[in-house]
């Protein structure tokens, strides 16, 4: 059966790129983003850059106030807060789902025993090592 493909407009592959350097980290809080300096990389129409650029203001993955530049938002301690209080929220209610149907995923499965293994490496290391050291 052959991949299934999806049609971008210009704007959303633009947008696709930039939000893959965002979380990339190759642009962050310090980099400028202008509707010229998009343009004139991504040899794009300046509306084409300015419509991927409010795509992410959007989204919340760039701010920017009216006539400003955009840029990456700098997280502040109580945006992490609040990021690993709604994880936490989500991944509980998730958890209490699976365990009502016993359900158990096939990723759930291995990245345990890479975690197993992993473990039992480091110790095995750590019993080696703290062995030599008694000779």
């Amino acid at each position: 059966m052959p991949a299934r493909v999806t049609a971008l407009s210009i704007v959303d592959a633009l947008a696709a790129d930039l939000r893959d350097r965002i979380f990339r980290g190759s642009l962050t809080s310090e980099d400028p983003l202008t509707e010229t300096e998009i343009a004139r990389t991504y040899e794009v129409a300046r509306p084409t850059a300015k419509a991927a650029i409010e795509k992410l203001v959007g989204e919340g993955l760039l701010q920017r106030n009216a006539h400003k530049t955009a840029r990456v938002p700098l997280l502040g301690p109580d945006d992490v807060r609040d990021i690993y209080r709604t994880r936490q929220t989500i991944e509980a209610d998730v958890l209490a789902r699976l365990a009502q149907t016993r359900t158990v995923p096939d990723d759930a499965r291995v990245a345990n025993a890479e975690i197993a293994t992993a473990l039992a490496a480091r110790f095995s290391v750590a019993i080696s090592s703290a062995a030599a050291n008694l000779q």
